[in-house]
């Protein structure tokens, strides 16, 4: 069964092997074992538009990479 729910506040944190998403204060932890090297991420609104407020993308550099 869909179900729409509006959030006010909508955080999507993506790495290689785990996806955190925060939802008006409430978080869900998932992990992620994938094959492939990259894959693209997407924003896809099922039977409508997704208006956005304000996206915000950050490059993380790994834990165990040295800095430059």
């Amino acid at each position: 069964e869909f179900r729409r729910v509006l959030f006010r506040s909508l955080q999507v944190f993506l790495d290689r092997c785990s996806a955190e998403i925060f939802a008006d204060g409430k978080c869900l932890s998932v992990n992620v074992f994938d094959t492939a090297p990259l894959r693209p991420v997407s924003l896809i609104p099922q039977g409508g538009t997704l208006p956005l407020q304000l996206l915000q993308v950050w490059h993380l550099q790994h834990v165990m990479e040295p800095q430059t």
